[in-house]
């Protein structure tokens, strides 16, 4: 038993993050999340005057202990919790804009794909339309070749008819 003095001026500390360290076996741990609670337990001098007394205010110490122990776990595990929710609701987020992009570039890739395609339509249309174009120029060209040749006997013929009419000159 602790003598009245001694138990007056005997204050024990009980740390929950140092017992928590102890139990992982890191000590020096650096926890994230909520500060831990530290727990302060006085023994009284009058309560360590009887062994009785004693007996009851150590177990009333051990089990405010354990109470504030719980109510720190407790805390740490809402805080993970919520932390996990956090998480969980930010890679829904994430794999809804995933799909969100995914479902775009499909979309761009068949417009590209339509856009080449009519592309490539045009640039055919436009080669068969210049070859039908040389075509007719080539064959506007003889045509006017022919006609120029016609056109060219046609007026020799009028300057011999003319001639002959003239008569012939003394």
């Amino acid at each position: 038993a602790l003598a009245p003095a001694a138990a007056a001026s005997t204050a024990s500390r009980y740390s929950a993050a140092a017992h928590a360290d102890g139990e992982n076996g890191e000590e020096g741990a650096v926890v994230s999340g909520p500060p831990p609670i530290i727990v302060e337990i006085t023994i009284d001098a009058r309560d360590a005057a009887t062994g009785s007394s004693e007996a009851a205010s150590r177990e009333n110490l051990i089990k405010q202990h354990y109470a504030q122990r719980i109510a720190l776990l407790t805390e740490q595990v809402s805080y993970a919790d919520g932390k996990a929710v956090a998480f969980y609701d930010e890679c829904q987020a994430l794999a809804a804009r995933i799909q969100s992009l995914t479902d775009a570039r499909q979309s761009d890739d068949l417009h590209l794909k339509r856009e080449r395609e009519q592309a490539t339509r045009l640039r055919e249309e436009l080669e068969t339309t210049k070859k039908n174009y040389e075509q007719q120029i080539a064959t506007m060209s003889e045509h006017v070749v022919e006609v120029t040749g016609r056109l060219s006997a046609c007026y020799n013929e009028l300057d011999g008819l003319r001639a002959k009419a003239r008569g012939p000159k003394r």
